[in-house]
């Protein structure tokens, strides 16, 4: 059974700043090739192959070390959820494809395709299942954390 995750898309957005409004008229952002969107892929795929590898790493503290404090709306359902996630089921694979990634100022929003396959505790029998996931990650202290979640349950 698929969980999904939901956050307002109101509430995604709010995490990335907005460019600054002066007498009615917005800045808009430079179109050199970085700032552009998806030019931060490679960024982008390193923050969620980094917090996927704390999460089948098993070891204990990994993957809240990778999310924020300020994780939004409940860091430690999200930890736990994770916690059980893993106990509930062998990952045999996991893998992901970014779709977009952008940074603006430390947050960085990755969007990604996922594929798992499994067995879950007390089969034998292998199970996949996939989804799509926004990732919204702010940087600390040199390493990206996860601040929001948005779409289908990697966990």
């Amino acid at each position: 059974m698929k969980r999904t995750l939901f956050i307002p898309v109101a509430a995604l957005l709010a995490a990335l700043p907005l460019p600054a409004c002066e007498a009615g008229t917005v800045a808009m952002p430079s179109q050199s090739a970085a700032s552009l969107p998806g030019e931060h892929r490679e960024e982008g795929r390193e923050a969620v192959r980094a917090l996927l590898d704390a999460y089948r790493s098993n070891f204990p503290g990994a993957f809240a070390e990778r999310v924020s404090p300020d994780f939004s709306p409940d860091r430690l359902a999200l930890i736990n959820a994770a916690e059980e996630g893993g106990i509930g089921k062998t990952v045999l694979d996991l893998s992901f494809t970014v779709d977009r990634s952008i940074l603006k100022g430390d947050t960085l929003a990755v969007t990604f395709d996922w594929t798992r396959t499994f067995i879950p505790s007390g089969s034998a029998t292998q199970t996949m299942d996939s989804g799509t996931t926004t990732f919204v990650f702010e940087g600390e202290a040199g390493a990206w954390r996860l601040l929001r979640v948005n779409g289908d349950d990697i966990f």
